[in-house]
């Protein structure tokens, strides 16, 4: 299991021309707090001298949190400045900053960056050595994956597989923010893969 706190997180550069101490753009950055839970599993069986099977499972969760908003202060600088929590609003899986508060600088917008990923991937592959030097492979992968903007790694159960073969997304409205460039679907993407192959080896020819 991994958990660490990243004090210096990247989220996004905004252009503004009020900004002239890091020439008219807001390097935003946020402090990240992650957690990861990992394992690989593999299994190996032999039943005869010809016959033998392999099971492999790769579970994944990791979830990221991101707060604490700030921007960079000066070029070339490890300097940052806090933004005011009343000068950060979040709604419907948007941020929205108001970077002086009551001066000219206008607020800009971002998605949400916090995110939970859970993936389960796993194969199975059973060989049969029909004669000497030809075998014949049956070969099971599958795959699913779930995918929420929720820092939380208890948020709900895996549901779904990566670079889906069969993906849907679970969408509980749309966010946006009136007049801003960012537009952003809320909700959870599911996907999942199954493949079954058949494969033969022959030598023995």
């Amino acid at each position: 299991m991994l958990w660490q706190k990243d004090a210096v997180q990247w989220v996004g550069a905004f252009s503004d021309s009020t900004a002239e101490a890091t020439y008219s753009k807001r390097y935003v950055f946020a402090k990240l707090d992650y957690t990861e839970l990992g394992a690989s599993l593999r299994m190996n069986w032999t039943f005869t001298p010809r016959l033998s099977a392999q099971a492999f499972v790769q579970p994944l969760f990791s979830a990221g949190r991101y707060r604490q908003f700030k921007q960079l202060a000066e070029p070339n600088t490890y300097d940052f400045e806090l933004f005011p929590e009343q000068d950060v609003q979040y709604t419907d899986g948007v941020y929205t900053v108001d970077p002086d508060g009551s001066g000219p600088a206008a607020a800009f917008f971002f998605g949400n960056p916090d995110f939970n990923l859970r993936s389960l991937r796993g194969n199975f592959v059973l060989r049969w050595e029909y004669l000497p030097g030809s075998s014949l492979y049956f070969v099971w992968t599958h795959g699913r994956m779930d995918y929420e903007m929720d820092g939380e790694l208890n948020s709900p159960a895996l549901d779904g597989s990566p670079d889906g073969c069969q993906s849907r997304r679970h969408s509980d409205g749309q966010s946006q923010a009136t007049g801003s460039p960012y537009e952003q679907a809320r909700g959870r993407t599911t996907a999942r893969c199954l493949w079954v192959e058949i494969l033969w080896h022959d030598l023995a020819s």
